[in-house]
């Protein structure tokens, strides 16, 4: 219960979801209304966000809020799951440390204030894992299905495991198949009935703007690689390296399979990379670092109770605690830095309804031809109830336009045309700008 009691508290500092979570709220509504017109804009297709918000939009405004307390839930529960693993595994020392560890994952604590999909992609993963160790196979399979409908990445090893089990018999075979049939209707059957491209999800994955994604560097595979190293510091590695090291020596198999688990998964970012086009961004590796984290847990508590006297157990002791304080205080910056972003957005989005008031309410800016920047373009098509498309992100012709000068938030939208402005107001965060004529409420569509 305290997961969900602390993801409700947490709404009292941020209660605005990102760009992704309003576009999944806005699918689900849209299904929920049995209008499937979607649009070239927006996320790309991820069948479990979207099956979960369905329900949600029966909660009309609160369902943004409700969404942040399901995945910063998740979050949490990954902490839980983390401990739970390193301590079956190793020992409760070893859970404690993974646990811990687990937040050091660059974006994972951003992800988690903004509602985004790591953090249910984490606890998903590691919760199937948790489920098999305790020979709950049928709810490991279903978790591991919960998950490759947050990332195709998942595919393989799903597919993999279902095979095992459906040749073990170790899940009902009528499980096995449902899921497996499932999984490719929730992902590509939507996009072909609405755009008549069943691939249209791998086209936006691929179109990624990010700058100098790997995919876009000489040799992406390498490079894939390469990030992934970066995303811990190298005494996480090195710890698990240590807990891989002695699971073979002591036959510890569930913890050498950890560790093959998280290189196959980096080998398959990599491979989706050179041979797909897929962009090969870090988020993409997350799920592997957090095996790497439960190792470094678990290698740090063997090394720690290895046997030997006092005075070289006490000197391994202190080696390897100076080796995680060392790996927080490299990631120091850089959670500090998610934090102050993940408070910038908080301030700028939380006002955007009162920019939306303040030029006349939703009714009239959905009349208006809204503009404002990409970062918030799913949140004003979620208050005004437009489609994602029809909010516009530069200034090509007469509309309403929302320009916020925080950095964090987006540049402003920018201008293809030389129209007069004429500023309605100000909010803290936005300036409502009224360019060129906009349309009046009768000309408002439909």
């Amino acid at each position: 219960m305290a997961c969900p009691i602390l993801a409700v508290l947490s709404l009292l500092v941020s209660a605005t979801p990102h760009y992704d979570p309003f576009g999944w709220l806005i699918w689900g509504r849209e299904i929920a209304h049995l209008d499937m017109a979607r649009t070239l804009s927006g996320p790309s297709w991820k069948p479990l966000p979207v099956l979960l918000t369905i329900p949600l939009t029966l909660l009309g405004s609160a369902a943004p809020a409700t969404w942040l307390v399901l995945a910063r839930t998740g979050g949490l529960l990954a902490l839980v799951f983390a401990y739970r693993l390193g301590k079956r595994l190793s020992s409760p020392a070893a859970g404690v440390t993974a646990a811990a560890m687990l937040v050091l994952i660059p974006g994972l604590f951003r992800e988690l204030a903004l509602g985004g999909e790591l953090s249910l992609l984490v606890v998903l993963v590691l919760a199937a894992i948790e489920r098999h160790l305790c020979g709950r196979c049928s709810q490991a399979l279903i978790l591991g299905f919960a998950a490759a409908l947050l990332r195709s990445e998942v595919w393989p090893f799903l597919g993999l495991y279902g095979l095992c089990a459906w040749r073990d018999k170790s899940v009902d075979r009528r499980l096995v198949a449902a899921l497996f049939v499932s999984l490719p209707v929730l992902w590509f059957l939507p996009d072909w009935i609405t755009l008549g491209d069943p691939l249209r999800g791998a086209a936006v994955a691929r179109a990624s703007t990010e700058a100098r994604t790997p995919a876009l560097i000489d040799h992406p595979a390498l490079e894939v690689v390469n990030r992934a190293y970066q995303l811990l510091p190298l005494s996480l590695h090195l710890l698990a390296g240590v807990a891989v090291v002695l699971g073979l020596r002591r036959r510890n198999w569930p913890v050498v399979a950890l560790g093959g688990i998280a290189v196959a998964w980096v080998t398959l970012v990599a491979v989706m990379t050179k041979l797909g086009g897929y962009p090969g961004l870090s988020r993409f590796l997350v799920p592997a670092a957090a095996l790497v984290c439960l190792l470094a847990g678990i290698g740090a508590a063997n090394l720690v109770g290895l046997p030997g006297s006092r005075g070289p157990r006490l000197a391994v002791a202190a080696l390897v605690v100076a080796a995680l304080v060392f790996a927080g205080v490299e990631r120091r910056p850089g959670l500090v830095e998610e934090a102050r972003m993940g408070r910038a957005w908080a301030r700028v989005a939380g006002d955007l309804p009162g920019a939306v008031r303040l030029a006349g309410g939703a009714d009239l800016v959905a009349c208006r031809r809204p503009v404002l920047n990409h970062a918030g373009q799913t949140e004003l098509s979620w208050i005004v109830r437009l489609p994602i498309s029809r909010i516009r992100t530069r200034i090509d012709g007469p509309g309403v336009v929302f320009v916020t000068e925080d950095r964090v938030a987006n540049v402003p939208p920018t201008a293809t045309v030389d129209l007069p402005r004429r500023t309605i107001g100000h909010t803290d965060e936005w300036t409502v700008q009224e360019v060129g004529t906009a349309p009046s409420e009768g000309d408002c569509p439909g």
